[in-house]
C-alpha cells in the first residue's frame, strides 16, 4: 500500500517544497500531521532525480531529523489516510512510529491493538517489537559470494542491489534504535556504566560504518568525474580507502 496524492494537485518541485515547508511550520504532534507530511515527502521523493540526495538536502535546509523523514514516509506507505485516522487519539506518534519497522502487516496491527489495550509504554512496546526479532533481511539460504567476473555492468548492478538492501535494513533498524535513544534521553539516570560502554561501542560502529560509506561515495564520485581519455588509475585505491576507514 503506497501513499497517494490528489490527482488534480499537480505541483512542480518548487511549489511542492513550498507546501511542505508550510506544513512543517504548522507542526502538530498528531498522526494526521505526520501522515500528511509523509504524503508530501513521498511526492518530493518521486520528483527527485536519481542520486539527488534530496533527503540530506531537505533535512539540512529545514532542520528536520532524518529519522523523522524516514518514519513519515513509511507511515504514508503503510497506512492510508483513513487507516491513520482510525488510530488518532488512540495511540501517540512515538509509539506508533516504533511499529513501522514491523514488516508483516498482521503483526504490526496486532502490536498496535495490544499497545492500546494494555497502555504499553514506549519502552514496553519497543521490547515487544524486539521480541519478534523483526528483520527486513531475508532468512535462510546460502550466502552469496562477492560477484566477480560477470562483466562490469552486472557487478555494479549486483553491488547496488546489495547496498540498497543493507541501507533499507539499516534505516529500519535505526528507526527503532532512535526510539530507544529518545527514551533514554528522557531517563538519563538509566545510563549506567555498563550501558554507557555499550553506547560507546555503538557510536564507534556507527562512526566506522559511516566513514567506510563516505570513502566509497568519494571513490564513486571521482570515478564519475573521469573522462574517457583520462589516464587509468590504480585499482586498489578504493579498497585501500575503505580498509583504512575502519
Amino acid at each position: 500500500m503506497t501513499a497517494t496524492t490528489e490527482p488534480d494537485d499537480d505541483l512542480d518541485a518548487g511549489a511542492l517544497e513550498e507546501r511542505t515547508e508550510r506544513h512543517l511550520g504548522r507542526r502538530f504532534e498528531t498522526l494526521a500531521w505526520y501522515h500528511a507530511l509523509g504524503m508530501l515527502l513521498a511526492r518530493m521523493q518521486a520528483a527527485a532525480d536519481y542520486g539527488d540526495r534530496w533527503q540530506k538536502k531537505f533535512t539540512a535546509k529545514h532542520g528536520v531529523r532524518r529519522d523523522t523523514v524516514y518514519k513519515a514516509l513509511k507511515f504514508a506507505e503503510l497506512f492510508t489516510t483513513a487507516e491513520a485516522g482510525e488510530w488518532e487519539d488512540r495511540i501517540d506518534w512515538p509509539r506508533l512510529s516504533l511499529t513501522l519497522s514491523v514488516g508483516v502487516r498482521r503483526r504490526r496491527l496486532a502490536l498496535l491493538r495490544r499497545a492500546v489495550k494494555e497502555n504499553l509504554s514506549h519502552r514496553a512496546l519497543s521490547a515487544a517489537i524486539g521480541a519478534l526479532g523483526t528483520s527486513h533481511l531475508p532468512r535462510g539460504g546460502p550466502r552469496r559470494g562477492i560477484p566477480l567476473s560477470k562483466g562490469r555492468a552486472r557487478d555494479v548492478a549486483e553491488y547496488l542491489r546489495r547496498v540498497e538492501r543493507v541501507l533499507d535494513h539499516h534505516a529500519a533498524l535505526f528507526a527503532r534504535a532512535g526510539g530507544t535513544l529518545d527514551a533514554l534521553r528522557a531517563y538519563p539516570d538509566e545510563v549506567g556504566p555498563r550501558l554507557r560502554k555499550k553506547l560507546e561501542r555503538l557510536l564507534d560502529s556507527a562512526t566506522s560504518g559511516g566513514r567506510a560509506l563516505a570513502f566509497t561515495a568519494t571513490a564513486i564520485e571521482e570515478l564519475l568525474a573521469l573522462r574517457p581519455d583520462d589516464e587509468p588509475k590504480g585499482t586498489a585505491t578504493s579498497a585501500d580507502r575503505v580498509a583504512r576507514s575502519r
